[in-house]
């Protein structure tokens, strides 16, 4: 058979290599990916076209040898481990059981002890048909469950594995019997919500009207629910809503049904839920399985559960969620079926949000203020300038504050955050672990080499904690040394050295509950606050206003004497300059400050710049900071606050030192302190026993005739006056300040330091 069969007419040889010469073609592997098409056709039907000629395989110098594909050594495909952090990553199963009877559950705990389940910690179940609440163990498991006596056989049950946290540090509170269950986890320094909800069904016996008030009242319920939930806090929505949704990003992803068969009227209130709280439904978004409920023949499935978490924390592997349509228990059932939903969800810790950050280096600041050093000369030359030229524009205490801050972020700007250099030790350490995991990809984990780099490694980490431990111990002694340093302030060094040598704790943090101790909303918080704040603050009638003359509290060196006595570090308001800034004022400053304070206190009422305080409700030690009982206000007001206040005192002091001489009172008085109260505590002491001494009856002191004398002991107390400051009357101060003579000056500034105050508060 003619191999040619079927071409054009064939070009001699001698003219096919007068060709190819002519072409200069390279025939070889290496040539043109035509002339490597053409050579493979030839190869196989004896010719090819080639430029317009039809060529056979010997006049293109074609051999079989020359497109031999070479074996090549199989080689290992290594794919990334994807770096997840799991120890906070967390899979979690909800599932409508549709009635769990023994079976199903020994089923359940079985399959959940098996390799391919193992790592779901959280399972959440619907319409377990259960009647009562319980909280009780199962093997690693502790289960909560929320019952239903209605006859709809609703019930909600929920399971934690103890890797997750213990039972009796878990609590469960019952919304709705059996349609809605709030459960509470701690976890990592904040908590996990897991609210398990089973929808009503339509029930044909109910008007459509009762079946959407009904309806609507569980989903009323769960928004109500999902608003107290801390922004700190991961919450996670699961359970059988028997609803179906529409798409809506990123609220509700793509991968839903296109059409819902028997789709009920409120198939926007999934939707309306998730944009109103900030949620996604996880299993919408990359599931191809994205029914999980079939019914009976298996000719309709739907969509009708679902997994709800936040925006914020619905990671890309998160949305990967999907119904498991293989999973093996109550497999034996006829009839209608729910789907599980899995999903991974990755739960960090809670980390607090950064406070802004201030625009200037305090610190850097302070440390220049106490050296005295050449920028330190410089920067108060110049910010006392810009003040005086301020007051002159402007002659307000926001204008001075103002420029105090911009001066000092021009002179002392924030610090760059340093990135951290690993040292040379650090980066040998590293470079072996690199070496260690290319053996174990390679699978050389077992040879000497990586044995070798292991048994380094170990040792390498020995000495590294020997070496901490040093600098540990090499620390602590230098930081008492520090403390021992200044004689006259050695309590107060000690004490800042023992803070510092603290372990580490995490800081309380302020989170108001109700009486039945459940968190609070940010509003709800608030109110709680303002209520409680006004009960207090704001016991007794206001104070009548004085009349506006001329007053003068304070002069030039007043100012800077109170100025001084502000000790550098002074908390002062937020984003306000600080107490070294206004150390840092000449003279000419304190005069313009002195007149601006004179002005204020000639008018009706000081501005608020001098007197409202920054108020801060912090935990008190060793209560929880659950209740506004258990918080302790702190205010902060301004320097040139506290130099008018200080002047008040100036001059209320001697009067009060005179008056409080006679009085059995150890705090708030000149040359009196806690040793002088410790030491009358110990006089009384000892006095009672000099009495018990005395009129002890013994035999001999019976024989002269002696009575016994009803005295037992003495009995000493210890009273703490609840909210001693808070809750002083103005009107009954101002009456205390007649009885001490005090002039109607003075009287007139306690009045406008405590006349139509505001506090503004925040935790």
């Amino acid at each position: 058979m003619d191999q040619n069969r079927g071409f054009r007419e064939v070009a001699p040889p001698d003219e096919a290599e007068q060709h190819a010469q002519r072409s200069q073609l390279t025939m070889n592997k290496t040539g043109k990916r035509s002339y490597q098409r053409a050579c493979k056709v030839a190869l196989a039907k004896g010719a090819a076209l080639y430029k317009g000629r039809l060529l056979t395989a010997q006049a293109l110098g074609a051999h079989e040898d020359q497109f031999a594909v070479s074996e090549k050594p199989e080689k290992q495909s290594f794919q990334p481990i994807r770096q997840y952090h799991h120890k906070f990553e967390i899979e979690v199963l909800s599932w409508n059981a549709g009635s769990i009877t023994s079976r199903v559950w020994n089923e359940l705990l079985a399959i959940l002890a098996t390799p391919e389940y193992q790592n779901i910690k959280l399972v959440l179940l619907q319409e377990s048909h259960w009647q009562q609440d319980q909280t009780y163990s199962s093997g690693p498991w502790s289960v909560l469950t929320c019952g239903s006596e209605s006859r709809h056989k609703a019930g909600l049950v929920v399971l934690v594995h103890r890797s997750v946290a213990q039972l009796s540090e878990i609590r469960s509170t019952t919304i709705i019997p059996g349609h809605l269950q709030h459960v509470m986890i701690p976890w990592q320094r904040s908590r996990i919500h897991l609210l398990n909800l089973y929808q009503h069904v339509w029930d044909s016996k109910l008007s459509k009207l009762d079946n959407r008030r009904r309806r609507k009242d569980v989903l009323s319920q769960l928004e109500t629910r999902l608003r107290r939930v801390p922004l700190r806090d991961f919450m996670l929505v699961a359970g059988d809503f028997n609803s179906h949704a529409v798409t809506e990003r990123p609220f509700i992803g793509p991968s839903v049904p296109r059409r819902a068969r028997f789709a009920n009227a409120d198939v926007r209130s999934l939707p309306e839920l998730c944009r109103s709280c900030g949620l996604t439904a996880l299993n919408t978004w990359a599931s191809s399985q994205k029914s999980t409920y079939a019914n009976s023949d298996g000719t309709y499935e739907s969509q009708i559960d679902f997994l709800l978490v936040r925006l914020q924390d619905a990671r890309r592997r998160s949305k990967e969620a999907s119904s498991d349509k293989n999973f093996p228990v109550a497999a034996y059932r006829d009839g209608s079926k729910h789907f599980p939903v899995r999903a991974k969800l990755f739960v960090p810790p809670y980390s607090p949000p950064p406070s802004k950050p201030k625009p200037f280096d305090a610190t850097a600041l302070d440390a220049s203020f106490r050296r005295k050093d050449e920028d330190w000369q410089a920067y108060s030359k110049h910010l006392t300038a810009e003040v005086v030229k301020s007051v002159a524009e402007q002659n307000s205490w926001q204008s001075i504050d103002r420029t105090m801050v911009r001066v000092t972020a021009e002179q002392f700007p924030p610090p760059r955050k340093a990135q951290p250099v690993a040292g040379p030790i650090q980066q040998a350490y590293w470079k072996k672990v690199r070496q260690i995991q290319e053996h174990k990809r390679s699978g050389n984990g077992q040879s000497p080499e990586c044995q070798q780099l292991i048994s380094d490694i170990k040792t390498e980490a020995q000495s590294f904690k020997k070496l901490q431990k040093q600098r540990k111990l090499e620390k602590q002694e230098r930081l008492l040394l520090q403390a021992q340093e200044d004689k006259r302030q050695q309590s107060h060094k000690l004490s800042q050295a023992l803070r510092k040598l603290a372990p580490w704790k995490p800081a309380q943090r302020v989170n108001l509950r109700d009486s039945a101790g459940e968190p609070l909303d940010a509003k709800a918080s608030t109110s709680a606050m303002r209520e409680y704040s006004s009960h207090i603050f704001s016991k007794g009638s206001p104070l009548d206003p004085v009349a506006a003359r001329p007053r003068e509290a304070v002069n030039a060196s007043r100012v800077a004497g109170r100025i001084a006595a502000v000790p550098v570090g002074k908390a002062v308001p937020s984003m306000s300059a600080p107490v070294s800034a206004w150390k840092s004022l000449a003279p000419e400053a304190h005069v313009k400050i002195a007149d601006l304070i004179n002005t204020e206190v000639s008018q009706s009422d000081v501005s608020p710049y001098l007197k409202d305080p920054r108020i801060a409700w912090i935990p008190k030690p060793g209560k929880p900071a659950t209740a506004m009982k258990n918080l302790r206000p702190i205010g902060v007001i301004s320097v040139p606050g506290k130099v008018l206040a200080g002047a008040v005192k100036t001059r209320i002091a001697p009067a009060l030192q005179e008056r409080s001489q006679l009085e059995p009172q150890f705090a708030y008085i000149r040359r009196r302190g806690v040793r002088d109260a410790i030491a009358k505590a110990c006089q009384h002491l000892d006095l009672v026993q000099e009495m018990r001494q005395e009129h002890r009856r013994d035999m001999h002191k019976a024989q002269q005739g002696q009575r016994r004398l009803p005295l037992a002991g003495a009995l000493t107390v210890s009273v703490d006056l609840s909210k001693a400051f808070d809750s002083v009357n103005r009107q009954e101060l101002l009456e205390a300040l007649d009885k001490l003579n005090i002039d109607q000056t003075t009287k007139d500034f306690v009045v406008q330091l405590h006349s139509c105050t505001s506090y503004n508060m925040g935790h």
